[in-house]
């Protein structure tokens, strides 16, 4: 599944402006939600929210959480930020995690 596939399927774009999308994207270097923003079509928080509806995943701001200390020690530094995640509770024995792309599965 992939971004532009989610807000086609949904009627948030249509096929002409994922082209454009992908064109801004590529061109600016920037990530996909923000050339969605850019172009106008949707902020980056509706692209997200659509985003996380179609994945059955809880959108978290991260600016506006509060981490316990003992869940930030939970996963070594290094792999915060190689791989762009960062955990955000213990619900039990689980850690769980935010992630900047929940597509990304390298």
């Amino acid at each position: 599944m992939r971004t532009d596939d989610v807000l086609i399927r949904d009627g948030h774009l249509s096929a002409e402006q994922v082209a454009a999308v992908r064109d801004v994207a590529v061109s600016q270097q920037v990530r996909f939600d923000q050339a969605v923003s850019r172009l106008g079509y949707m902020t980056e928080e509706s692209v997200r929210q659509s985003l996380g509806r179609a994945l059955g995943l809880r959108v978290v701001t991260l600016a506006e959480r509060s981490v316990d200390s003992d869940v930030l020690e939970a996963v070594p530094r290094k792999l915060i930020f190689k791989h762009q995640v960062m955990p955000i509770e213990r619900d039990g024995d689980v850690l769980v995690v935010a992630t900047a792309n929940p597509l990304d599965v390298d």
